[in-house]
């Protein structure tokens, strides 16, 4: 006889998500500068060879991926709340040159700074 009654399904109680992964999305402080903008990127837990950046069509993209670390012990888990996966997200940035962007990895916090486009000048045309 189980000491923990199943509910949900017949599902133990230490078996159902904690998280569901609702807040897969990587959060974001944007820093206004003079010269360029400053993105500081939430990804705790991850190390900064599990991250990857790039610029495709004005659209810079963030991905972090952790792989399940697996081990030859048959260690029986009751709880995992540890999460592994792939989770990213984009920015539109316009049309600014790759090698202009530099990113950094710090306690957790990944700095990526994008430099501000120069303003393009309004051409008006003549109607005849």
């Amino acid at each position: 006889m189980s000491l923990i009654k199943r509910r949900n399904n017949g599902r133990h109680w230490m078996e159902m998500p904690f998280f569901q992964f609702r807040n897969t999305c990587l959060q974001t402080n944007v820093k206004e500068g003079k010269k360029n903008y400053t993105l500081e990127i939430s990804i705790p837990g991850f190390q900064k060879d599990d991250l990857k950046l790039s610029v495709n069509d004005g659209y810079l993209t963030i991905e972090a991926e952790k792989k399940e670390e697996l081990d030859d012990r048959n260690d029986h888990y009751i709880r995992r709340e540890r999460r592994y996966g792939k989770v990213s997200r984009s920015f539109y940035i316009g049309d600014i040159d790759s090698d202009d962007i530099k990113a950094s990895y710090k306690n957790g916090i990944l700095y990526v700074v994008v430099p501000k486009t120069k303003d393009k000048e309004i051409k008006l045309i003549d109607i005849k």
